[in-house]
């Protein structure tokens, strides 16, 4: 990219969030300075939109990560429309 970029931009860039994904805790891995080890910052987007704190610029070579639903619930996604499609049987 040629010009600077928020965090907040970056995501509007690459579709916005999908599904499920936890906005609240975005992972942003920096590298620190003279060193192969990153520094970590978990950033709220939603508490950005809420412009309740302010968005992040991103530097090169960062990496954000954006978590999606836990496992119950991605599990539960897969089982709600099974169960929909399930024959029902009424007993009198």
């Amino acid at each position: 990219l040629s010009e600077p970029v928020t965090l907040t931009q970056a995501i509007a860039m690459s579709g916005g969030f999908a599904s499920g994904a936890k906005s609240d805790k975005v992972v942003i891995r920096r590298q620190i300075e003279g060193s192969t080890n990153r520094s970590e910052m978990i950033v709220s987007v939603k508490e950005v939109n809420q412009r309740k704190t302010d968005d992040v610029l991103l530097r090169p070579n960062d990496i954000v990560e954006v978590a999606g639903p836990g496992k119950f619930s991605a599990f539960l996604k897969t089982l709600v429309p099974t169960l929909t499609q399930l024959p029902l049987r009424v007993v009198p």
